[in-house]
């Protein structure tokens, strides 16, 4: 037994909406027919726009921040790449002197000389400690790409359930 023509008459229906909010528009009247589908109320989405435009912020703040980390890593490989060679250099230097400190270079020279190769193996260490920190905050890779990093993927997906 079927009827396209069914009432039912109850005081109250609870009805739940898949999101929470508060109510802008009742679309209906009081004891208006309504089906499967038809507009009930209008929840105000202030509140939702405004978790969209957070989330949208976010994820151009985290691009912000990667990006400036690959310009830091480019940095500290040029900076690293730059205190090899000063080191490399340093340390011809100090054989060099070594070599004629017995007739041209004094002991003070030498210990500029030996000072200078320190500072330069110094900057070494730092920049690969430097270089070690950065790789890790991109992920491990600093060549992958903006879209495939953690941060980015995290920010998007925030963004889609704000949406």
């Amino acid at each position: 037994m079927s009827t396209d023509n069914a009432y039912v008459k109850l005081d109250k229906l609870n009805l739940a909406a898949e999101v929470s909010g508060v109510i802008a528009e009742v679309a209906v009247r009081a004891n208006q027919p309504v089906r499967r589908g038809d507009l009930l109320v209008r929840l105000d989405d202030a509140s939702y726009r405004l978790a969209v435009d957070e989330a949208e912020a976010e994820l151009a703040r985290a691009r912000n921040e990667l990006q400036a980390r690959r310009a830091e890593f480019a940095e500290a490989e040029a900076a690293l790449a730059r205190a090899e060679r000063d080191a490399a250099f340093f340390a011809r230097d100090l054989a060099r002197s070594e070599q004629l400190s017995s007739i041209a270079v004094s002991e003070s020279q030498l210990d500029e000389r030996r000072q200078a190769l320190e500072r330069a193996r110094a900057d070494i260490h730092i920049n690969q400690q430097r270089l070690s920190r950065l790789r890790a905050e991109l992920g491990g890779d600093p060549a992958l790409p903006l879209d495939q990093q953690a941060d980015i993927r995290a920010a998007r997906a925030r963004l889609e359930r704000a949406r």
